[in-house]
């Protein structure tokens, strides 16, 4: 479904239709839970990881392999919040 649009010059708008426009410091404020999600996924995640390997001879194979793929995909998922914050920081600073 396009949105066929037919302005002249004196009535564009200056932001594109559907558009949402936020405020600098909301920007960061959301750079900021995004960076707080991604840290205590981290942590809590790092700290599992841990406890598994210290007693890694009283799970199962399959648990093992289970508990890590969840760790690997958590710690992707971190990474993308990160990059998505920092640019979110980066648009808030223009």
């Amino acid at each position: 479904m396009a949105l066929d649009l037919q302005l002249d010059e004196r009535s564009a708008p200056t932001t594109t239709p559907g558009m949402v426009t936020v405020a600098a410091s909301g920007l960061r404020r959301r750079a900021n839970v995004l960076f707080a999600v991604a840290l205590w996924n981290a942590v809590l995640w790092g700290t599992r990881l841990a406890n598994l390997l210290e007693s890694s001879p009283d799970y199962t194979p399959g648990f093992l392999i289970v508990h890590s793929v969840l760790f690997v995909t958590s710690f992707g998922l971190s990474a993308v919040l990160v990059v998505v914050g920092l640019g979110l920081r980066r648009d808030a600073a223009l």
